[in-house]
């Protein structure tokens, strides 16, 4: 009889956890709310009712709370990688870039194929400006086949372009051209680097290299800007 109905409130702890994460995606908070409120009753195991509750708390607009259940998790390893992703999720809502990386860190070396940290990483890397620790994450990406080809050149193309925009504002020229060159020969088709690269050599009255990169990206990406 006692096994009987321990597996009876499982039953019903589990069909609340599925209630409330229907209720979650269809935007319904009270209704969420409820059916955590529901499975912490009939579940003996609290964290499997913790990604709920913050989910629930997050879509009632209490970030308080979803951040306590979110650092709760932290102390679960079973958890601990949803918990960071949550307060990864909470820190680039609010725009809070150095917290975001910190976060972006912890949760790529707990979850390294993870696609969406990986992306997140990358993303803060290159705006926070260190670009080999991107170019890393990116080289790590393309290996474990978290993102094509196409897109690991793209990504290269733009550090690139980035790492020459840092050189120009240093008035370090020479590093800069060599960097739009490479952004410019990874991905020809990417035009902020070939809009900048041709108006370099324009300055330097190099007319013909000029024209030979607009030509080039025109054929692949035409675009007002090459005009």
């Amino acid at each position: 009889i006692s096994q009987f109905r321990q597996d009876s409130h499982r039953a019903r702890g589990y069909k609340a956890l599925s209630a409330g994460m229907v209720a979650v995606a269809a935007g319904d908070a009270v209704e969420a709310r409820r059916q955590v409120r529901r499975a912490e009753g009939l579940l003996i195991d609290p964290p499997l009712t913790m990604l709920l509750a913050a989910q629930a708390a997050q879509l009632a607009g209490d970030e308080q709370a979803a951040t306590r259940f979110f650092s709760a998790m932290l102390e679960n390893p079973e958890m601990a990688f949803l918990g960071l992703r949550g307060l990864l999720n909470q820190a680039l809502h609010r725009n809070d870039r150095p917290e975001a990386l910190q976060l972006a860190r912890k949760a790529y070396r707990l979850q390294p194929k993870s696609e969406r940290v990986a992306t997140n990483l990358f993303d803060l890397q290159a705006a926070s400006g260190q670009w080999q620790d991107a170019e890393i994450t990116l080289d790590e990406a393309a290996k474990a086949k978290l993102v094509g080809a196409e897109t690991a050149r793209r990504g290269r193309a733009v550090l690139a372009y980035m790492r020459a925009e840092g050189d120009q504002a240093d008035g370090n020229a020479k590093s800069a051209l060599i960097q739009l060159r490479k952004s410019h020969d990874l991905d020809p088709s990417f035009v902020p680097g070939a809009v900048r690269l041709a108006r370099v050599f324009l300055a330097d009255g190099k007319l013909k290299q000029a024209r030979q990169v607009v030509e080039k990206t025109w054929a692949l990406s035409p675009h007002p800007q090459l005009f």
